[in-house]
């Protein structure tokens, strides 16, 4: 699979960037290259349409001898990373002959040692490349400790009783983010996009040095794989440097805005849930499969504003985002291209918030993976990861032992179980016929606490001192 992005329009094709949202991360900031890769016209300079060339000579769609200057080894093709350097020289400008930079010998002084940990980047958009890449890690500022660090005081019953309320939430309101994925696809899989359940999606293109690629909604229906999902009304909006048909998103990231509404049914035509989002980010990778006509597998995006998830019940969870980077990998689709088994990885602060109840918690979510296989019936979701709150009493880590299964009407699980550990504790929290919840404190297999409903009063207590 390329790390090309590139999406087939039938006869044409709209190059969505060519993987080099990659170029611009912390190691390569003002890097040129040793030569400049991709100037065909000897000018000095790498412009939109000599990337054009590259891309179109390394999908074999013309000869090498259009551009050679883009075959930098001698191997006679062009490869991903010859177009990478391509756009770097076309994003900082071609080198300049270097200059000697004098040496500086420094006297080594004592510092206070600071140890780097280590953080490992989400596999999803991760694919085969004989080129090492500089991952940029976001530090946070703290201040210095000038005391003892206090510690939450919420017992290990206190914090995992406050998650059970809040599994249920979380695992709604993230996993409303796949069908905006859904929509994208739908818009641009063709020159002709249509809906197969009725309604309208129109797809237009304007603009130059910047691209618009707007894909407007009108009662667009698509067949899910237990029943429907209509975008009743709305648009998504992707903009970066280009020209139309053809789009080249030479730049660090791609700016996505999404306005939407949305409505789930079952197969009998009843309405299971309604999705509002309100979304604006920036797209910084990816992945696709140009032999496919769903094409889009995997990327990242980096999110705020918010997502609504509401249940015919009232019930429901708004998740907003603060510049939350959010991973998506889509394994299966179904024949209309809507994905059935995927899953969505998180990093960074969102706040959850009940709508019911109107109980709400911020948290700082770190690779928490919402997985859901909709392949078999009932869909099955699964939830791991790891999660920092103060109404949790601190950080812990869960892991789906069984299948997480809930009926299309009620926001509780009504089967599966989470273990949570937290300072080496694990206790299990599970999830019965009804929306019943229990949690095994010590994981002997025998509930000692229990609940009525996953929205029991009892289980949405912030443990945070003040609540």
């Amino acid at each position: 699979m390329l790390r090309l992005q590139i999406i087939r329009r039938e006869s044409s094709f709209v190059l969505f960037g060519i993987g080099v949202l990659v170029v611009l991360l912390a190691g390569w900031c003002g890097r040129v290259d040793a030569a400049c890769v991709g100037d065909c016209g000897g000018d000095g300079e790498v412009t939109v349409e000599e990337i054009l060339t590259g891309v179109n000579i390394a999908l074999g769609t013309l000869p090498l001898t259009s551009c050679s200057n883009f075959d930098a080894n001698g191997d006679g093709e062009v490869t991903v990373d010859e177009l990478i350097r391509a756009v770097n020289a076309a994003l900082v400008g071609c080198p300049v002959e270097p200059t000697a930079t004098p040496t500086v010998t420094s006297t080594a002084v004592p510092t206070a040692s600071l140890a780097a940990t280590p953080s490992s980047s989400p596999t999803y958009t991760s694919s085969p490349t004989s080129t090492s890449t500089t991952t940029a890690t976001l530090a946070t500022p703290s201040a210095t400790a000038t005391g003892p660090t206090p510690t939450p005081t919420a017992t290990p019953e206190a914090f995992v009783r406050a998650f059970a309320g809040e599994a249920a939430v979380v695992g709604n309101g993230l996993g409303a983010f796949a069908p905006l994925v859904t929509g994208i696809i739908t818009g641009l899989r063709s020159n002709s996009p249509t809906c197969p359940g009725g309604g309208q999606v129109e797809v237009s293109c304007s603009g130059s040095p910047f691209v618009i690629i707007t894909i407007a909604f009108t009662g667009c229906t698509l067949v899910t794989p237990t029943g429907t999902l209509t975008f009743d009304t709305g648009t998504i909006t992707l903009r970066g440097p280009g020209q139309c048909p053809n789009i080249v998103v030479a730049a660090p990231s791609i700016d996505e805005t999404v306005s939407v509404t949305a409505t789930q049914r079952d197969s009998e035509g009843r309405q299971t849930l309604a999705i509002n989002a309100s979304l604006n980010g920036s797209v910084t990778a990816i992945t696709v499969n140009p032999g496919s006509p769903c094409f889009l597998t995997a990327g990242t995006v980096f999110l705020n504003g918010s997502i609504t998830a509401q249940l015919p019940n009232g019930s429901g969870s708004e998740v907003r985002f603060d510049n939350t980077m959010t991973g998506f990998e889509i394994q299966k689709f179904n024949p209309g291209c809507v994905p059935v088994q995927y899953a969505l990885t998180f990093n960074g602060s969102e706040t959850v918030t009940e709508l019911q109840s109107g109980a709400s918690f911020v948290a700082d979510l770190t690779d928490v993976v919402t997985a859901q296989d909709a392949t078999v019936t009932p869909p099955q979701t699964r939830l791991s990861g790891s999660i920092m709150s103060n109404c949790f009493g601190g950080t812990f880590a869960l892991q789906t032992t069984a299948p997480l299964i809930s009926s299309s009407d009620d926001i509780c699980y009504d089967a599966g179980s989470i273990d949570v550990t937290r300072d080496a504790v694990t206790q299990r929290i599970s999830f019965t016929a009804g929306g019943q919840v229990g949690i095994d404190t010590n994981v002997d297999g025998a509930p000692d606490l229990t609940y009525a409903s996953c929205l029991d009063p009892a289980l949405f207590v912030c443990n945070e001192p003040g609540h």
